[in-house]
């Protein structure tokens, strides 16, 4: 007899486009109905909540990661910056 799937593995097909996904400006995030919360005492509310992308919180995450990123001045891959760039862009949408 076959195991079930690990719980992980919904979020996982989200990704790779094998699961109902949301697009948001950090990442694809999973939909509630994609999540396998069986045995789990959440309702739809707090499950709304937690995939919810809270787009203030990430922007002044974006500031603290430049000042991190700073800190290591010209041995940051050049792609780092282009990303969190591109990140801070569609945080501001």
């Amino acid at each position: 007899m076959a195991s079930p799937p690990a719980p992980w593995t919904s979020a996982t097909r989200s990704v790779t486009g094998q699961a109902a996904a949301t697009e948001t400006p950090i990442g694809f995030v999973p939909t509630a109905e994609a999540l396998d919360t069986s045995g789990l005492d959440i309702d739809s509310a707090t499950l709304a909540e937690l995939l919810k992308v809270d787009a203030a919180a990430w922007s002044h995450e974006v500031a603290l990661i430049e000042q991190h990123f700073a800190s290591i001045g010209e041995r940051l891959p050049a792609e780092m910056a282009t990303q969190l760039d591109a990140l801070a862009k569609r945080l501001e949408r």
